[in-house]
C-alpha cells in the first residue's frame, strides 16, 4: 500500500471554488478499483489550504493505472485559476524498524 499526500493552496477569493473541485476529484478517485481510501482536510488557520490524502493498493495502481488511465481527472475537476501554485505532493509508504 502507498499513500499520496497533496497540499493545495487557493487563490484568495477562490477558496470555495477549489474546495468544490477537490470534492469532485475525490468522487472520481474513489471510483478506481485500486483506491483504498481518499479524503481531504482543510486548514483551520489558513482556510485556502487543503490536504488531500489518497491510499492505493500499489504505486503502479496510482501512477500508471489511475494517472495515465481514462478515469484520471487531469485538471478537469479543479480549475487551475483557483490554485495559487501547483499542488505539492509526496507519495509515501510505511516503513519498519530494521532488525
Amino acid at each position: 500500500m502507498i499513500t499520496e499526500i497533496a497540499v493545495f493552496t487557493a487563490v484568495v477569493g477562490k477558496e470555495e471554488e477549489l474546495a468544490q473541485g477537490i470534492i469532485r476529484g475525490l468522487e472520481v478517485i474513489r471510483q478506481h478499483p485500486e483506491c483504498i481510501s481518499a479524503h481531504a482536510t482543510r486548514c483551520i488557520e489558513q482556510p485556502g489550504r487543503f490536504m488531500v490524502t489518497n491510499s492505493w493498493s500499489t504505486l503502479e495502481a496510482h501512477t500508471v493505472d489511475f494517472r495515465e488511465g481514462p478515469s484520471s481527472p487531469n485538471g478537469a475537476v479543479i480549475s487551475m485559476d483557483s490554485l495559487k501554485a501547483r499542488p505539492r505532493s509526496s507519495t509515501i509508504k510505511p516503513f519498519k524498524k530494521k532488525r
